[in-house]
C-alpha cells in the first residue's frame, strides 16, 4: 500500500499529459468518410512541393472493422524533379497524418526534362 502511494505522486499531471497527447493523436487522425477532405490534403501538399499529381485515389475503406484505428488506403502518382518528389515523400511520411507506404516506384519520365514519377500505395492512419 505504501509503494502505491508513492507512486501515486505526480499521477494527476501524468493524467492531464496523456489526456492531452491523446487528443492531439486523435486530430492526426483522417476520417475514412470525407473523401473530398481527405483528397484536399494530397492536392495541398503537391502545391506545397511543386510536384504534378497524376493520380490520386482513396481505395475502399475495409468494412466491419473490429479496433477504434485503421489504415485509409490510398494510390497516389506524382510527377518532378528528383528534389521536389523527395520533399513530396518527406513530407507525406512526416506530415499531419500518420502515414504507412506499402509499396513505392520511382521512374526515370522518358524526355528531356529529366523528371520522375513517383507511384505510392499508402495508408494513412484513420477512423471509420
Amino acid at each position: 500500500m505504501i509503494a502505491n502511494v508513492r507512486n501515486a505522486k505526480g499521477l494527476p499531471e501524468q493524467v492531464a499529459e496523456i489526456q492531452g497527447l491523446s487528443k492531439e493523436m486523435e486530430a492526426r487522425l483522417m476520417k475514412a468518410g470525407q473523401l473530398a477532405v481527405n483528397l484536399q490534403y494530397f492536392y495541398k501538399l503537391e502545391t506545397e512541393n511543386e510536384v504534378k499529381l497524376v493520380d490520386v485515389r482513396q481505395n475502399t475503406f475495409p468494412r466491419n472493422i473490429k479496433t477504434l484505428y485503421a489504415g485509409v488506403p490510398f494510390n497516389v502518382s506524382v510527377q518532378g524533379s528528383f528534389t521536389h518528389v523527395t520533399n513530396f515523400l518527406n513530407r507525406l511520411q512526416n506530415g499531419r497524418h500518420f502515414c504507412r507506404i506499402n509499396t513505392a516506384s520511382y521512374t526515370k519520365i522518358s524526355d528531356a526534362s529529366g523528371d520522375i514519377s513517383l507511384a505510392l500505395n499508402l495508408e494513412l492512419l484513420g477512423q471509420p
